[in-house]
């Protein structure tokens, strides 16, 4: 006959030993403390191994006599789940109110300058930021990223429409110094093919610029990334031109349009006006005072570019060029052609 056994017993002999289960008094503040001890770890070096993971968490648990395997479980889990809240919680706690204003004005400002990557690796930074502004409230660096604005000079116009692939492709092509495959629609012409050196990025207020020159030519020109398309890296190495510097480069021809090269720029200038030319000088500039006219004699050698030639019509007559004969022709041929348009 099969013996009945007390089911109170059966439990008992199924039960494992003390030392083969974790012990019933463990909290939820011991088995956090646990978790936060192991993310610690896993911060400081990413690359430890399991076995020396292993040997430091007994080590700060005075000989924890949990299984391996129980062990595994917890390791992942504190790594999907609990890293990345530590993580933040570190950059919030390490962030003064001074730093997260300054990310979130990069961020605000700046952030197309910055190589894909590195917006990626201040993700945590920026989140922390966030948290650490808005505790600061109507307080201080809390408000004053909502005190300050920047403009372009060309505010009527809303600023193009990027592309974040091509974006981003060409980010990575010039910061890891290879050559650029895209397409490129200059102005009303149809997108041609091109291959490019890339040499630097150039914000000038709202349009976002390549600095580059073409495979075949050492000729350096401005490209417009809004109007890029199918941007494809290659392997190929960039090639910079002998001697190239951004900084000169951009001194030289900032992107102003046609350039016909340097002149020595006379203006008459109304008093009125001298002093928008005292706060916002021309490099180099000479300014006399006026004479008995009220006018002001200003020299100064500069490029002539579309852009000065739409600065000196946009004073009208408060400003009359004396020379040179050229710069005087063009405006001239300007403003006649201007005129056939009205009866």
């Amino acid at each position: 006959m099969p013996t009945h056994r007390n089911p109170a017993e059966t439990a008992q002999k199924r039960r494992k030993p003390p030392s083969a289960r974790e012990p019933s008094s463990r909290s939820a503040k011991e088995a956090a403390t646990r978790y936060l001890q192991m993310a610690l770890h896993l911060i400081d070096d990413p690359e430890i191994s399991s076995a020396n993971l292993y040997r430091k968490m007994l080590q700060e648990t005075d000989g924890d006599t949990r299984s391996k395997r129980t062990f595994e479980r917890d390791r992942h889990f504190v790594q999907d789940h609990f890293v990345g809240e530590v993580k933040a919680a570190l950059e919030e706690a390490r962030m003064a109110p001074e730093e997260a204003l300054a990310h979130q004005l990069m961020r605000r400002n700046l952030d197309l300058l910055l190589p894909p990557s590195s917006r990626v690796g201040l993700a945590l930074k920026r989140e922390a930021s966030e948290q650490v502004l808005r505790r600061q409230g109507d307080y201080r660096e809390g408000r004053w990223k909502d005190r300050v604005a920047v403009i372009s000079p060309g505010a009527l116009h809303m600023p193009p429409e990027l592309n974040e692939v091509d974006w981003r492709a060409v980010s990575e092509a010039l910061l890891t110094g290879r050559q650029v495959e895209l397409v490129y629609r200059g102005g009303s012409k149809p997108l041609t093919p091109r291959v490019l050196n890339p040499l630097g990025l150039v914000m000038r207020f709202p349009v976002l610029y390549l600095i580059a020159c073409p495979a075949d030519s050492s000729r350096v020109a401005w490209y417009a990334l809004h109007r890029m398309a199918e941007v494809q890296i290659l392997d190929t190495l960039s090639a910079e031109p002998n001697g190239f510097s951004l900084q000169r480069f951009v001194a030289k021809d900032p992107g102003l349009g046609f350039n016909q090269g340097e002149i020595d720029l006379e203006l008459d200038v109304d008093e009125a006006i001298v002093h928008h030319l005292i706060e916002r000088p021309f490099a180099g500039q000479s300014l006399r005072p006026a004479d008995d006219d009220g006018w002001c004699r200003l020299e100064v050698r500069i490029d002539m570019t579309d852009r000065l030639v739409e600065w000196i019509r946009s004073w009208g007559p408060a400003v009359r060029v004396e020379g040179p004969a050229k710069l005087q022709a063009s405006i001239v041929k300007s403003l006649e052609e201007t005129r056939g348009w009205y009866k």
